[in-house]
C-alpha cells in the first residue's frame, strides 16, 4: 500500500490533469463558475442530450420503471424495452441481432475479452470442443484504450499494426499461426478524427479468414447517408463484421451495444460477464435512445448543421498557420506538438470562455499534443468566428511566423517484421534502404548514420563522438525493428549514450551491466507511463533489453575496430 500513498503524495504536489467542476453540461454552451462558456470538445454532437423529445421519453421511463434497473438481464431484469431497442440497433447496423451494455467502455471490455474464452464458458454447460482453438487479435495502434484492455483480458495473442498501415497488418496476419483471427479498429479514431479504411480491412479479413470488429463510437449517428455509421459511409456489408457502438455520443444518452449475427450474439449473451454479471443501462435511457434513433432520421437538419459547421470551421482555419490532423469528420484536431504549449493555448481559450480539451500523452504519442476540436450541430457562426479569432490572436504561442495552414500528414512506415536480436541487424543491412527511407524526418540524422554504418563507411576518427552516433543508430534500428513509437528512442538515448563511455573507460562487463540497468530504470521507474503505454506484452520488454545489449556489444566492437573511410 505504501506505493499508493507515495503516488498520492506526488499527485498532491501538482496534478497532471486538473478536473473542472461545471454547473451544467455542454449543449454546446455550458456554465462554469457562474459564467457561460462554449464547448468545442463535447461528444454531444447533435445536441440530443437536451432535446425535449428525449427528455420526454426518459421522463416516461422514470415514471413507469423508476430510476434504475437493479437486476441482471439473465436474472429478472430483461425488460421488453431492451429487446425492442436491440432489434432497432440490429436493423440500424444491418445485422441479425444486437446486445445492449451499460457503457461503451464496458462493451469493448466485455466482448473482446469474451470471444476467445467462449469455449470455456460453453464447457460449463457440457460443450466438448473438437480441438483447441488459438485466437489472435490484430489491433490498430491508435485504437481506444478499452479495446486494448479487453484484448489483454482475453488471453489471446495480441498484435498491433501501425496506424492505418494495411501492409503491416497483412504481414502480421501472414505470420500468425492462430486458428481464429480478429482484426479490431476504431471506425473514427477519437484523437485523430480520421476514418478507418473499412473496405481495405474487410478485404484482408476475407483473404485471411478473419473477423473485423469495428468500434464505431464516433461514427454511429454521424457518418453515412442515414447516420448509420462507418459501414454505411463506405457501403460495406459482411457477415465478418462485428459492429460496436455507443449511445453516449450522437444519441446523447448512455450505454453501448454490439451488433452481429445471431450465433455470435447468443454466444456473447451467455458467456460475456459484462452482460450477465452486472446491471444494464437504466430503463429511461433505453427509451431515450430509441427516440434518439428516430430523431436522427426525423430531424436531418441536425446532422446537416453539424457538417455545415465542420466545413465552415475548416475553411476559416485555412488562413491560419495551425496544422489540422484530419478534416474527415466532426473531430478536427489542431496539432500543437509540445504539451506545455497545448496547455497554455487551452488556458488562453478558457479565459475567452471557450472550452477545448488539450489532449496530451498518454492520450496521444509524446510530442503530438493537440487541441481536440469537436464540432457541434449547436454551434453558431458567431461562436466559430470567435473561436478562430482567439486562435489567430494567439499564434505567438506556437511560434507561428506566417500563414501556412495545412492538414498534418504523418508518414506511414513500411511493413516490418519483429525479428530477434541478431536477425534485427541482418535485416537492417539487407533491407536498410526500404526500411529506413520511410522514417520521419525527425530521426533522419540517425537514419543516415545507421545506413552509413551498415555500409561500413562511417569514420571513427573521433571515437567518442562517432561511436556514440553508432550506438544511437544501432539502438534506433532495434527500436524500428520492434515497431515502437518514434518518440521512445529519444528517451532511451538519454540512458544509452553514456554506456559507450563506460565501455571505453571501465570495460565491456561494466558497460553491459550499465546497459541493462539503464533500460530497466527507464522502463520501470523514470518512464513507466511511456513503456506501459507502448509495451503491452512483457516479451517486448525482454526484446528491448536483448536489443540494447546487442547494440552495446556491436558499438563496443566498432569502437575497437580500425577506423574506415568511404
Amino acid at each position: 500500500m505504501r506505493d499508493l500513498y507515495d503516488i498520492a503524495n506526488w499527485l498532491a504536489q501538482g496534478r497532471p490533469h486538473e478536473v473542472k467542476v461545471v454547473d451544467s453540461l455542454p449543449s454546446p454552451t455550458f456554465r462554469l463558475n457562474g459564467q457561460m462558456h462554449v464547448s468545442f470538445s463535447t461528444n454531444n454532437y447533435l445536441g440530443l442530450s437536451s432535446s425535449r423529445r428525449l427528455i420526454s421519453a426518459a421522463r416516461q421511463g422514470l415514471d413507469h420503471y423508476g430510476v434504475g434497473n437493479c437486476e441482471s438481464r439473465l436474472l429478472g431484469g430483461n425488460l421488453a424495452i431492451y429487446e425492442t431497442l436491440e432489434r432497432r440497433l440490429a436493423t440500424l447496423k444491418g445485422t441479425e441481432r444486437s446486445i445492449l451494455f451499460a457503457t461503451g467502455y464496458l462493451t469493448n471490455l466485455g466482448v473482446l475479452s469474451s470471444l476467445p474464452r467462449a469455449g470455456q464458458y460453453a464447457r460449463i454447460y457440457g460443450y466438448r470442443a473438437r480441438a483447441t482453438c488459438k485466437y489472435a487479435y490484430f489491433s490498430d495502434e491508435f485504437n481506444h484504450l478499452s479495446i486494448r484492455e479487453g484484448i489483454r483480458m482475453s488471453g489471446a495473442d495480441f498484435h498491433r499494426f501501425r496506424h492505418g498501415d494495411l501492409d503491416h497488418l497483412e504481414t502480421l496476419l501472414q505470420q500468425s499461426n492462430a486458428d481464429s483471427r480478429i482484426i479490431v479498429t476504431d471506425g473514427v479514431f477519437s484523437q485523430d478524427g480520421d476514418i478507418a479504411d473499412l473496405p481495405g480491412l474487410l478485404a484482408l479479413a476475407e483473404r485471411y479468414d478473419a473477423m473485423l470488429y469495428v468500434d464505431d463510437a464516433h461514427g454511429t449517428g454521424i457518418l453515412g447517408g442515414n447516420g448509420r455509421g462507418t459501414s454505411e459511409h463506405f457501403g460495406v456489408k459482411s457477415l465478418r463484421l462485428i459492429h460496436m457502438g455507443t449511445l453516449s455520443k450522437a444519441y446523447g444518452a448512455i450505454g453501448g451495444f454490439v451488433a452481429t449475427d445471431a450465433a455470435i450474439a447468443e454466444i456473447l449473451r451467455l458467456s460475456c460477464a459484462a452482460y450477465g454479471f452486472t446491471s444494464t443501462l437504466p430503463p429511461d435511457q433505453a427509451l431515450a435512445v430509441s427516440d434518439a434513433i428516430d430523431a436522427v432520421q426525423d430531424e436531418p437538419q441536425r446532422r446537416q448543421r453539424l457538417w455545415d459547421n465542420q466545413r465552415y470551421f475548416v475553411s476559416r482555419m485555412a488562413r491560419l498557420p495551425y496544422e489540422l490532423v484530419s478534416t474527415a469528420t466532426p473531430i478536427v484536431p489542431v496539432l500543437i506538438g509540445d504539451e506545455a504549449v497545448a496547455d497554455k493555448l487551452a488556458a488562453r481559450l478558457t479565459a475567452e470562455h471557450i472550452h477545448v480539451d488539450a489532449v496530451k500523452f498518454p492520450g496521444v504519442p509524446m510530442g503530438k499534443a493537440r487541441l481536440r476540436v469537436q464540432m457541434n450541430a449547436g454551434h453558431t457562426r458567431e461562436q466559430i468566428d470567435h473561436f478562430v479569432g482567439v486562435l489567430e490572436q494567439n499564434q505567438d504561442v506556437i511560434g507561428a511566423q506566417k500563414p501556412s495552414a495545412k492538414v498534418a500528414t504523418f508518414s506511414k512506415p513500411r511493413a516490418a517484421t519483429r525479428p530477434w536480436a541478431i536477425a534485427a541487424f541482418t535485416s537492417l543491412v539487407n533491407q536498410r534502404q526500404d526500411t529506413l527511407a520511410a522514417k520521419p524526418a525527425v530521426i533522419s540524422p540517425i537514419v543516415a548514420a545507421t545506413t552509413a554504418l551498415a555500409n561500413k563507411s562511417l569514420s571513427l576518427d573521433r571515437p567518442h563522438a562517432q561511436t556514440s552516433l553508432n550506438l544511437l543508430a544501432l539502438v534506433t534500428a532495434c527500436l524500428i525493428a520492434i515497431d515502437l513509437n518514434y518518440d521512445i528512442p529519444h528517451l532511451i538515448f538519454a540512458y544509452l549514450v553514456p554506456i559507450l563511455f563506460i565501455a571505453r573507460k571501465f570495460g565491456l562487463i561494466s558497460a553491459l551491466i550499465a546497459t541493462v540497468a539503464s533500460v530497466a530504470c527507464s522502463a520501470f521507474f523514470l518512464f513507466e507511463p511511456v513503456f506501459s503505454f507502448y509495451i503491452e506484452d512483457p516479451k517486448e520488454g525482454i526484446e528491448l533489453i536483448v536489443f540494447a545489449i546487442v547494440a552495446c556489444l556491436a558499438s563496443y566492437a566498432l569502437a575497437k575496430d580500425k577506423p574506415t573511410t568511404g
